[in-house]
């Protein structure tokens, strides 16, 4: 516009003895010009302003949710490292409650009272009685080959206590402790990078501890039994059946301290 200004203004200049009416009409011709040009202007460094604006707000909205995702992102490590924790006192306490309840089946029935029994019971009744000394010593010894991770000959001591003392208290546990012992030997080939052999006993994990929520419905081993069945299943890559094991858990076992952990790893699960 400024160039037009300029031909208008050479074109009145080299105008022989132009009229006052027409120099009148350049001269608000010139003064549109200048006062078109200050407002384009003034509408060019308001609208780079505006964009300017608009660019701070969003690099500052980007920032706030760049910050708000590393704070969800921290207390989700914090919540993993919580939940670890307290299923390794959960694990902890077990070994005690299991330790103790060994103690008191090698002490045997309590002194006094009426110690009778009658005559020539059957081998199933003795069978399904409480363990004595020698169940108790296989359950122990298979219980300390796990605590030392020797996993292999406490999954064969378990197996075999299971397969004496079907209907006794410890057979549960045992049957859990066979599931744990899969689930460690897992741990144990992810930690050497072996996936294939990882994989397999996840599996057998899986299987074991169905085992105790199938043959021991009314056990007390059985919320965590699908705990770790549902935490198998999820490193497996099959969430949606994991995240099927842990909604039933919550809707079968809601009081326990599974459920809280349950849901926890399903709101993990569900952010994959």
């Amino acid at each position: 516009m400024t160039a037009v200004a300029g031909v208008l203004t050479l074109f009145a200049g080299c105008a022989p003895e132009a009229s006052p009416l027409l120099h009148e009409d350049f001269d608000r011709l010139r003064a549109d010009l200048s006062r078109v040009e200050q407002e384009v202007q003034g509408s060019r460094s308001a609208l780079l302003a505006e964009i300017q604006a608009t660019d701070r707000r969003t690099t500052q909205t980007l920032t706030e949710v760049q910050r708000g995702m590393a704070r969800l992102v921290t207390r989700l490590d914090e919540l993993g490292r919580e939940t670890g924790q307290l299923q390794g006192r959960l694990d902890e306490l077990r070994r005690r409650i299991d330790t103790l309840a060994l103690q008191m089946d090698a002490a045997g029935p309590p002194s006094g009272g009426s110690t009778s029994a009658p005559p020539g019971p059957s081998a199933q009744a003795q069978r399904s009685a409480p363990p004595g000394t020698q169940a108790s010593d296989l359950y122990q010894t298979a219980y300390i080959d796990f605590t030392r991770g020797h996993y292999n000959l406490a999954i064969a001591g378990f197996r075999e206590y299971v397969r004496q003392y079907p209907s006794t208290p410890l057979a549960e546990k045992a049957q859990y402790w066979i599931g744990e012992s899969h689930f460690s030997l897992a741990r144990g080939h992810q930690a050497r990078n072996e996936p294939d052999p990882a994989v397999q006993e996840l599996e057998k994990a899986v299987q074991e501890f169905r085992r105790v929520v199938i043959q021991y419905p009314r056990g007390d081993r059985v919320p965590a039994a699908l705990f770790k069945e549902a935490l198998a299943l999820a490193e497996l890559g099959q969430l949606q059946l994991a995240e099927a094991r842990l909604q039933f858990l919550l809707d079968q076992f809601p009081t326990t301290e599974e459920a809280v952990q349950a849901k926890e790893e399903l709101a993990r699960i569900r952010k994959r």
